[in-house]
């Protein structure tokens, strides 16, 4: 019964031995995966920073081209054109939309006498 008690204690010593090491590589590697992934989201990001401002580059050699001068780089979330704003018409592209009342809307009221599931 001691001998037994022993071989099982030792089995299951071996098979924690062994969890814990295969614990150990399996966390090993995702560290070095999440280091990889890493990596790659710096570069993403380095290379977006880099667009960004090759367009801004570019956009202001074209606004001194054309002697536009901007006070505000930075974008805005609407962009407001006062001469469209003042007028009694908005115009957006090639469509042209005068302003409109908005009035109540009303209706008879329902006559339900009986429900009716629609899930039955």
């Amino acid at each position: 019964m001691k001998m037994a008690a022993e071989a099982l204690e030792r089995a299951v010593s071996q098979k924690t031995r062994m969890g814990t090491d295969i614990g150990r590589i399996m966390a090993g590697d995702e560290a070095e995966r999440i280091r990889a992934n890493n990596r790659k989201v710096s570069a993403i990001h380095y290379h977006d920073k880099q667009r960004i401002t090759t367009a801004r580059q570019v956009a202001r050699l074209k606004r001194k081209e054309e002697n536009v001068t901007v006070v505000d780089e930075q974008p805005s979330e609407f962009s407001t054109n006062p001469e469209v704003k003042n007028s009694s018409k908005n115009v957006s592209g090639e469509y042209e939309v005068s302003d409109y009342e908005v009035a109540g809307y009303s209706c008879d009221d329902y006559d339900v006498k009986e429900y009716k599931s629609v899930y039955s």
